[in-house]
């Protein structure tokens, strides 16, 4: 299982991105990295996030190849990782607050994309 740490200075917070991963792989990085959730397996992907001090949001890809498809799946798993760091941090979602989870979003998306090794 292939794992990217994307560390978010500003929120003082990271984002983990591991792919491929199997429901076995997957429940053992948690446990060992005390969180409390466990891996669900029929789906392209899963986010969870634990409040234990540098741990962070997970994200879970069931496969990458860089494709339309898995790129729409990354998307889709680092909004909800935007959306927990937010949470974690008490910004409450807003028409005011929209923009932190825009940019909290894109900086995730670009910096995990150039980690995949897609072009920009």
């Amino acid at each position: 299982m292939n794992h990217i740490n994307i560390r978010v200075p500003v929120f003082e917070s990271r984002c983990h991105i591991l792919y491929p991963f199997t429901k076995v792989e997957a429940d053992e990085w948690l446990k060992k990295r005390g969180y409390e959730e466990e891996a669900l397996e029929e789906c392209h992907g899963f986010t969870c996030y634990s409040t234990r001090k540098g741990n962070g949001a997970a994200v879970f890809l069931k496969k990458w190849d860089g494709s339309i498809k898995d790129i729409g799946v990354l998307v889709h798993e680092l909004v909800h990782a935007s959306m927990f760091i937010r949470s974690e941090l008490g910004v409450d979602e807003t028409d005011q607050t929209a923009e932190v989870l825009c940019y909290l979003t894109d900086f995730l998306a670009q910096t995990a994309l150039k980690k995949l090794k897609l072009k920009p």
